[in-house]
């Protein structure tokens, strides 16, 4: 009488088969806090770039990109006859500030790509929330986008600013974290905007 062979898993099979699979799925949620950790990364050099060029146009020119644009998507500075205000208040001035940074040689369009959410905007306080203005001064223009996960922005708020969503360079409507959170990444994810001040 001949033994009938059995088949399937050992018991050292079983065990190293999850192994590797914890492994793997360690590695994914891992990566994938790496890959956002560097578009955090990205945001911050992206308002150092805008930042400087908004400067280095004053420097030329005397005034901000859009500062004084009577009409949408102005690309020769000269067109801008009104009096300069320091403020970017109207559209015709924010659709301008791209425009004018672009065909000055002073700032790709690409640049208005944004990793952590939507293309950047260029607007006032109060086109983001005139309910909030102590969070969104009504005559500060400020680089927005309307929808960020909130992880990264309490994590750019940690690499750049005072984790505090109503004061200084960043400000935003999350309600998520604060000064006291210690794990960005932890956080539930919400969306949230995002406004990067610019101007004054």
């Amino acid at each position: 009488m001949s033994k009938q062979s059995q088949s399937g898993f050992t018991l050292v099979e079983l065990a190293i088969s999850l192994v590797i699979i914890g492994l793997v799925l360690g590695m994914t949620f891992k990566g994938r806090e790496l890959i956002d950790g560097a578009k955090v990364k990205s945001v911050q050099a992206q308002y150092g770039k805008v930042s400087a060029a908004l400067n280095i146009f004053f420097e030329r020119y005397g005034r901000y990109p859009g500062d004084g644009c009577p009409s949408n998507d102005t690309t020769a500075f000269t067109a801008c006859t009104n009096t300069p205000d320091g403020i970017l208040s109207t559209t015709a001035e924010q659709t301008s500030f791209w425009s004018l940074l672009n065909t000055s040689n002073t700032l790709p369009l690409s640049e208005k790509k944004n990793s952590i959410g939507d293309a950047w905007q260029v607007i006032s306080g109060n086109g983001i929330g005139a309910a909030m203005p102590a969070v969104f001064p009504p005559t500060w223009t400020f680089l927005y986008s309307p929808a960020v996960d909130s992880r990264m922005l309490c994590q750019l708020e940690r690499q750049i600013d005072d984790m505090n969503p109503s004061t200084g360079i960043i400000r935003s409507d999350s309600t998520v974290y604060s000064s006291a959170t210690q794990d960005c990444w932890a956080l539930t994810p919400q969306p949230s905007k995002i406004a990067l001040k610019l101007l004054p």
